[in-house]
C-alpha cells in the first residue's frame, strides 16, 4: 500500500488580530519530503505515529510536509496556498495512491477563508478521487465543518485535555485507514451539534470535570459492534460564526443510524453537565489579595484571557501592574510578549537599571502600556524543546528574551508568542517557578500538569482575545443566540 502523510497544524482565533505565516511556522516545526521523518522520528504527535503504523503494516510511505505551529489568529493567504499548493502537486505528480493521512488542527481559519481544512480536504479529494479514503487526525477543540465530513473518510479527535494523545490518536486514525484499504471496514460518520459554547476552562478531561466522565462515556460505546470510533469536540469558542457548536462525531461500520444515535446520546451528555464548565475568576488586584493569603507554597495566576495558548497575543500588562504596585512579601514570576521592551533592554544593557513601556504591543483593544522601572538581571535565546503535549519533542523558540528584575518581581519578556506545555518558557531561561510564591501562566489549561499539594492555582479575568465569559461577547456573525446566552430549556441541536 503507499500512503501519502501530511501534517498542517494550527488553531486559529477570530477575535485575534495575529496573522502567521511563513516564519510563525519556521519558529514551530516545519519540514518536506523525506525531511519529515527525520524531525518526527521518535516523537509522540500524530504523524509520528502514523508513520510507525503505516511502517508495521509494510506500507510505502510518502511524507509530503509538515506545517506545525500553536495558536494565533488567522494563517497567511499565502502560507496557506503554499501549504495546499505543495500538497496537491505531490499528489499530482506521484498517483497513484492506496490513501492518505493528515495530520489536521480542526479549527484553522485563514485571512480570507473560514473553512481551509475543509477547502484542503476537498482539493484532495478531486485528486484522489472518491475511492481512495482519506484519514484525518484533528484537535479536540477542531470546529467539524460540513465540507470536512463529506470530504474525508475517517475522521479522529483527540481525547484528553490538556492533550496527551497525539500518538495514541495518529495510531487510531491509522490503523482505520488500513482497515478501510483493506475493506474490512467501511466507516460511516456522523456528526451532531448543539448551539452552545463550553468555556475551555472547565473542559479538562481530568477527574472530577465533566470532561472526564463523557470521555468514559465515549470508550464505552466504542465497545459496541459496529462502532470504530467515538470523538467529541467541546470546540474552540472563539469563532465568530454561525455554525460553531459543541459537537459528537461517531464513526461506524456502516451503520449510519447507530451513528446518530450515539451522537445524540453523547450530546445529551455533555448539555447535562453545561454549568460545571464555568470556573470562578478574580480581577487581577484580588487575585493577588487571594494568593498572598494561600497556603500554598506556589500559587499560579492563570492570565486566562491573554492565552497564548488561545490565540492571543500575550502582551497582557494588567496582572504585570497590579504586582508591581504592591510590595511584595515574597518573589513573584511571570512574563509578557513585548520585543520592544528587549531590544531596549540590550541598549540599556546588564545590571543597569531603567525606566520601561511594556505591554500593549500587539492587541491596544484590551491592553495598555505601562511603565516599570526595573533593573535587566540577564538575557537568553529562548529556544526550548516542548516535554510533552501535541507538540512534544518538537523544537520551539521564545525568540530573544531578558528577565527584568523590580525588588521581589522578575518579569521574563520574550519576543515571540509561543504557548508553553509546562514551564519550559521559565526553565530554558533558567528560572524555576517553584521558587516563588506567585506565578503567572498565560494558558488555559497546561498549567493543571503542575498542581501538587503545594501548588494551587487562581483564575484571572484580565483582559485579551480569550474571553472567558463568552455570552458578554459581541460578535459579528455569530447572530444567533447560544446557551450560555440565552438559557435553553431543551438541548439546542443545530440543523
Amino acid at each position: 500500500m503507499k500512503i501519502a502523510i501530511a501534517s498542517f497544524e494550527y488553531e486559529g482565533n477570530s477575535l485575534s488580530e495575529k496573522t502567521d505565516g511563513l516564519e510563525f511556522f519556521k519558529n514551530s516545526t516545519l519540514a518536506f519530503g523525506n525531511d519529515v521523518l527525520d524531525i518526527v522520528k521518535n516523537q509522540k504527535i500524530a504523524i509520528s505515529a502514523a508513520i510507525d503504523v503505516l511502517n508495521k503494516s509494510n506500507c510505502e510511505v510518502k511524507p509530503i510536509l509538515i506545517a506545525k505551529a500553536g495558536s494565533g489568529g488567522r494563517v497567511a493567504n499565502d502560507f496557506y496556498n503554499l501549504i495546499k499548493k505543495t500538497i496537491l502537486d505531490y499528489l499530482k505528480e506521484n498517483l497513484p495512491f492506496d490513501g492518505i493521512f493528515l495530520a489536521l488542527h480542526g479549527a484553522m481559519i485563514c485571512e480570507n477563508m473560514d473553512d481551509p481544512e475543509g477547502d484542503l480536504l476537498q482539493s484532495i479529494k478531486e485528486i484522489l478521487g472518491h475511492s481512495i479514503p482519506i484519514s484525518v487526525s484533528l484537535d479536540l477543540h477542531a470546529h467539524v465543518t460540513k465540507k470536512m465530513l463529506k470530504n474525508s473518510n475517517i475522521l479522529v479527535g483527540y481525547e484528553t485535555y490538556p492533550h496527551e494523545d497525539a500518538y495514541s490518536t495518529g495510531e487510531k486514525a491509522a490503523n482505520l485507514l488500513i482497515k478501510t484499504i483493506k475493506k474490512e471496514i467501511y466507516p460511516t460518520m456522523e456528526i451532531q451539534k448543539i448551539n452552545a459554547l463550553f468555556p475551555v476552562l472547565g473542559g479538562s478531561t481530568n477527574k472530577g470535570f465533566p470532561m472526564f466522565d463523557i470521555r468514559k462515556l465515549a470508550r464505552k460505546f466504542e465497545t459496541l459492534e459496529k462502532v470504530l470510533s467515538v470523538s467529541y469536540f467541546p470546540v474552540q469558542p472563539w469563532f465568530d460564526f454561525d455554525n460553531v457548536g459543541v459537537t459528537a462525531l461517531v464513526m461506524t461500520n456502516d451503520d449510519y443510524n447507530m451513528a446518530s444515535k450515539i451522537s445524540k446520546k453523547l450530546l445529551n451528555a455533555m448539555w447535562e453537565r453545561r454549568s460545571e464548565f464555568i470556573i470562578k475568576t478574580f480581577l487581577p488586584e484580588k487575585a493577588l489579595k487571594e494568593a498572598n493569603v494561600s497556603k500554598s507554597d506556589t500559587v499560579i495566576l492563570v492570565d486566562a484571557e491573554d492565552s497564548i495558548g488561545g490565540g492571543s497575543a500575550g502582551d497582557s500588562s494588567s496582572i504585570i501592574n497590579a504586582l508591581a504596585e504592591k510590595e511584595l512579601q515574597s518573589s513573584a514570576l511571570t512574563y509578557i510578549v513585548d520585543p520592544r521592551v528587549v531590544e531596549e533592554a540590550k541598549f540599556v544593557g546588564l545590571n543597569k537599571k531603567a525606566v520601561f513601556k511594556i505591554g500593549g504591543y500587539k492587541d491596544k483593544r484590551f491592553h495598555s502600556t505601562i511603565e516599570i522601572t526595573a533593573t535587566v538581571e540577564s538575557f537568553h535565546n529562548g529556544e526550548f524543546v516542548y516535554e510533552g503535549g501535541p507538540l512534544q519533542g518538537m523544537k520551539a523558540s521564545l525568540g530573544p528574551s531578558v528577565i527584568l528584575m523590580k525588588k521581589n518581581l522578575k518579569i521574563l519578556v520574550v519576543t515571540n508568542a509561543v504557548y508553553e506545555n509546562k514551564d519550559e518558557h521559565y526553565k530554558c531561561c533558567n528560572l524555576n517557578y517553584k521558587e516563588n510564591k506567585i506565578v503567572v501562566f498565560k494558558n488555559l489549561m497546561n498549567f493543571r500538569k503542575l498542581l501538587n499539594k503545594e501548588t494551587s492555582f487562581i483564575v484571572v479575568s484580565g483582559g485579551g482575545a480569550t474571553p472567558l465569559e463568552l455570552d458578554k461577547v459581541k460578535w459579528s456573525n455569530k447572530l444567533k443566540d447560544y446557551w450560555p446566552k440565552k438559557n435553553y430549556k431543551k438541548i439546542p441541536y443545530m440543523n
